[in-house]
């Protein structure tokens, strides 16, 4: 009997000695670049700085707190769907300002979808093109030199597509802070991170976030956007849009005659984009010299 409440008090006090050494992080954080991190008890952590948005799940190791992202699965990712009203096909690149990418619709021809060093942007990026497309093949430079592509088959099709760009995503590199007395700090520099309370705006910001999120290395399936390409749509619940099966686009009933204040915010039409499945490809032929799009300061 002895031994029994022996061991009994011996699992207590372990449990108790656990329960005092484990570490709470959990909260927001601002880091020395004014980047804000939420911690989650259920190993998760968002990062919402400068131009950047990522999530991913984080480890302890020792003294040390490793933030891992999600990382996209692949390098593009293509959405399409059919313009009744279209007679050739047009492409809406996004995120194609980093790096130099490459796109192929013939055969063995390469073209690039901007010139070298672009700069001075002005959204969106949209291409026409006389024909239709059986497949979309895609590669960087760093692709291109190793010989492998990605490509899409256009089976349904499609003739109005969106393409993203997921170079940045996949250059994100896994974050780590040193942990003492349920602080973070720098790694290499004894500064802590400052622990930050967020306004109801922002919180609901990250909620929004974490609740899309789900997994960031998966491209959601659909993506909805107006004609200017604007993709901050709301619910498209059944009771605001309607589906305009002739036009093949969703139609706001409750605000059809607004009139709106500029294109760009004018959520009246709504279009459904579907997910191409990605597949890896051979990057091979030849690279046509000029680009699909020319953006520079210069005025040269």
């Amino acid at each position: 009997m002895r031994k029994k409440l022996l061991a009994f008090f011996l699992i207590l006090v372990s449990l108790n000695i656990n329960a005092q050494n484990k570490k709470d992080l959990s909260g927001f954080y601002k880091d020395s670049s004014g980047a804000v991190i939420k911690i989650n008890n259920d190993n998760s952590f968002v990062i919402v700085g400068y131009a950047t948005v990522y999530a991913g799940k984080w480890h302890l190791t020792d003294q040390y707190i490793e933030l891992i992202p999600d990382i996209r699965k692949h390098t593009y990712e293509v959405y399409g769907r059919r313009e009744p009203s279209l007679k050739g096909s047009k492409i809406m690149f996004m995120g194609f300002e980093e790096n130099r990418n490459f796109l192929k619709t013939a055969p063995e021809t390469w073209v690039s979808v901007f010139n070298e060093s672009p700069n001075c942007f002005s959204f969106p990026y949209v291409k026409d093109f006389p024909e239709g497309f059986k497949t979309i093949s895609l590669c960087n430079t760093e692709m291109f030199k190793q010989g492998i592509g990605e490509i899409a088959e256009n089976n349904l099709n499609y003739n109005d597509f969106i393409i993203i760009s997921n170079n940045r995503n996949r250059r994100i590199r896994p974050v780590t802070y040193r942990v003492l007395n349920n602080t973070l700090y720098d790694r290499y520099e004894d500064v802590p991170l400052r622990r930050t309370e967020l306004n109801e705006e922002d919180r609901e910001m990250f909620s929004t976030i974490e609740n899309e999120a789900g997994n960031f290395s998966e491209a959601p399936e659909k993506l909805y956007a107006n004609p200017a390409y604007n993709m901050d749509i709301p619910d498209m619940n059944e009771e605001q849009y309607t589906f305009d099966k002739k036009r093949n686009t969703y139609i706001d009933r409750l605000n059809k005659d607004r009139k709106p204040g500029d294109a760009y915010h004018d959520l009246r039409i709504v279009n459904e984009y579907t997910k191409i499945r990605i597949n890896p490809s051979n990057a091979t032929g030849n690279i046509e010299k000029g680009s699909l799009f020319y953006a520079s300061c210069s005025e040269n």
